[in-house]
């Protein structure tokens, strides 16, 4: 149960992270 929890806050953070980054990219490029 913690380690599924773990694993699905850093996949989250992970598509966060992306997420921003592909606007980020999207307003520059």
């Amino acid at each position: 149960m913690t380690s599924s929890y773990f694993l699905f806050l850093t996949k989250g953070r992970t598509f966060m992270l992306m997420t921003k980054e592909g606007m980020f990219i999207r307003i520059f490029f």
